[in-house]
């Protein structure tokens, strides 16, 4: 279920641990979420959100914080691990690429995300 579904209660403790963790500013607030799994290395399932300054990515191996001026392209992509998936998904992209300046090292990176309900 999105947070947004939930409580406002809900959505100031996710707000207020993001900030504790440095994942957004004490202006930024929440607009929406969405499961996602999250394409390094390993797939990292968790949750995909979007506040007013950035977009955050809350894994239980890995979390991202990327500002909006940090993007320079989202697009759909495909994903897959194996040959007969990747074929699939190269006709039917489903994933969302986003690619921007990493947060750590300030390099330009992509990084690949599967999200639900994608197009909307």
């Amino acid at each position: 279920m999105s947070l947004m579904k939930q409580s406002e209660n809900k959505v100031l403790l996710v707000e207020e641990e993001f900030k504790s963790e440095g994942l957004m500013s004490e202006e930024d607030t929440i607009i929406d979420n969405i499961a996602c799994d999250y394409y390094n290395i390993l797939k990292n399932s968790g949750f995909f959100y979007l506040t007013k300054e950035r977009i955050i990515f809350k894994g239980g191996f890995h979390n991202l914080s990327i500002p909006y001026s940090d993007i320079s392209n989202v697009r759909k992509c495909p994903l897959g691990v194996f040959i007969p998936y990747k074929l699939v998904a190269f006709l039917m992209p489903l994933g969302l690429r986003v690619t921007a300046k990493n947060p750590d090292t300030g390099l330009t990176q992509k990084f690949n995300f599967s999200i639900a309900q994608r197009n909307q």
